[in-house]
């Protein structure tokens, strides 16, 4: 049987099939959205959970390590022959002069105060005599010669051992009899909760090849970048073979193709008095190995921060980064290797911001700059403090209008609502934040006044 459905006879109704119609299809794309939508929560609730859940377990991986160094550094000599912790003796220190462990690193120069400071470096020298000089005035927080001057009013030595002290013959990575150095031998960690695995068997091999005959794989490789291409001619122009790392290469059908190491394998091409270069030879035999090793050898690595850089510069006699280091020890600041878990007065980790300011202002405008953010009492002094202070001194329509001693009363007064009322600041006159801070500091600070002369001028 038939059933038969009449057509729509008169305009109304027409009109009102296709808003039927047309109802059902904005229906049906609310619900695709409301899934999508759905979907997408679902999506980011289980990476937000997956990323506490792994939060969660280096929280407690890195609370049962600092356990077991608390345990270890509590006892006076570890079974291992290990001297104490410098802070515990620091602490130890401080607690028979009646005193804060905090005051003994602070620029403190009450009499009882020194007194313990004084007792803290000689303890500290007494526990560890191989350290270096440089490395007691680092841990302290001074300049050397005030380090010299209290080991000299104890009667003890000023340097480092020479001989190397019984701790170091346990396998212990410490600081070894170079004076000058912060070596370490490499020791096994202690891994309660890992299970060794892997592939062992397949060790690499070295072989010297011709540059020019690797080859690079476009499926898995990156293309040479702009960035790409300076780094290269940088390496050509700088080449040294101390600074030299063996490219990673495979062996595949007769050819050696490059995992690891394109830009040092072009620059050796490239450069024309190296003919050849060692490579480690690994073995994948599949594309998916070959691309697997490749994300590895970008991934598993940790990036050099801008602090550990630094002082691998001042160690190498980079004269920017030494005249940097001079500029920071002479306002009373202290370029930090890490960040601690608590800041003391002058501690900075801002070396780029430094570096900038050093390069702009030169050594005597830099120290300004930074002794301003000192004897404000900044703890840390933040990278905008830093760019906020130097443009209030400096820039030409501020110069001369507000001195030193004012901008650290300031930001003293101002205290830790300083950054808070900068932030608020910036959103409001969407700029970056050290100019905000800028604002709240000429909101906040008197101008100096000027001479009557040029005022008439």
């Amino acid at each position: 049987m038939n059933v038969h459905v009449s057509e729509p006879k008169t305009i109304e109704e027409m009109h009102a099939l296709k808003k039927a119609a047309d109802q059902r299809q904005a229906e049906r794309a609310k619900e695709r959205e409301r899934q999508a939508a759905a979907t997408k929560l679902r999506v980011e609730q289980e990476r937000q959970e997956a990323e506490k859940a792994l939060e969660d377990e280096q929280a407690k991986r890195a609370e049962r390590e600092a356990l077991a160094v608390r345990q270890r550094a509590a006892r006076n000599v570890a079974q291992d022959g290990l001297p104490r912790d410098p802070r515990v003796i620091v602490n130890d220190v401080a607690a028979k002069h009646g005193v804060a462990a905090g005051d003994i690193f602070s620029d403190s120069r009450v009499a009882v105060v020194v007194d313990a400071r004084r007792a803290a470096i000689g303890a500290v020298r007494k526990a560890w005599p191989n350290r270096s000089l440089p490395w007691l005035a680092e841990f302290f927080g001074l300049d050397h010669t005030t380090v010299l001057f209290h080991l000299r009013k104890l009667g003890l030595p000023t340097g480092a051992a020479n001989r190397a002290p019984p701790h170091t013959q346990t396998g212990e990575a410490e600081t070894t009899t170079v004076s000058e150095t912060r070596t370490r031998r490499i020791v096994p960690l202690q891994v309660v909760d890992l299970v060794p695995g892997g592939e062992t068997d397949a060790v690499p091999r070295f072989e010297n090849v011709d540059p020019t005959k690797l080859h690079v794989d476009g499926v898995y490789q990156r293309d040479l970048s702009e960035n790409s291409r300076r780094l290269i001619r940088r390496i050509v122009a700088e080449w040294s073979w101390r600074a030299f790392k063996p490219p990673v290469v495979v062996e595949v059908d007769g050819t050696l193709h490059v995992i690891d190491g394109q830009h040092t394998a072009i620059a050796a091409a490239t450069h024309p008095e190296v003919d050849e270069i060692p490579v480690m030879i690994v073995r994948a035999d599949r594309r998916e190995d070959r691309a697997d090793a490749f994300v590895r050898h970008n991934r598993d690595r940790t990036q050099m921060t801008g602090m550990q850089m630094h002082f691998g510069l001042v160690a190498a006699g980079d004269e920017d980064s030494l005249t940097l280091q001079q500029v920071c020890e002479r306002a009373g600041a202290r370029i930090l290797r890490g960040k601690p878990s608590r800041y003391q007065v002058g501690d900075t980790t801002a070396v780029e911001v430094l570096k900038a300011l050093v390069r702009r202002r030169h050594a005597k405008g830099a120290r300004e700059v930074v002794q301003t953010c000192v004897e404000a009492g900044l703890a840390p002094i933040s990278a905008a403090a830093l760019k906020a202070v130097e443009t209030l001194l400096f820039e030409a329509k501020h110069a001369g209008h507000y001195s030193r001693e004012a901008l650290a009363t300031t930001l003293r007064n101002l205290g830790a609502s300083a950054e808070r009322q900068a932030a608020l600041v910036a959103a409001e006159h969407q700029v970056q934040k050290w100019r905000g801070l800028a604002i709240v500091l000429v909101r906040n600070t008197r101008k100096a006044r000027r001479p009557a002369s040029s005022a008439a001028a």
